[in-house]
């Protein structure tokens, strides 16, 4: 029996730019690091679906004190 979110309801699109909106909010701050849970739910949701989603964190700049880059690839 596989297990249900209700990511599985969002479009890829809406998917991707949740992940990375949960992403940017955790990282600056907005939001707590026990949300990265929910990042890990999407990663599978997307990993259903045949593509495959991680993210690297990048200190750049201290005016600007990130950058995060998600990978998206497709899984033969």
């Amino acid at each position: 029996m596989k297990a249900s979110s209700s990511y599985e309801k969002l479009n890829n699109e809406m998917l991707i730019s949740f992940y990375h909106f949960l992403l940017t909010n955790i990282y600056s701050g907005n939001l707590s690091k026990t949300m990265l849970n929910e990042t890990s739910l999407l990663e599978i949701t997307a990993k259903r679906r045949g593509i495959y989603l991680t993210y690297f964190k990048k200190v750049v700049h201290p005016k600007n004190p990130f950058q995060i880059l998600i990978v998206i690839q497709q899984i033969d």
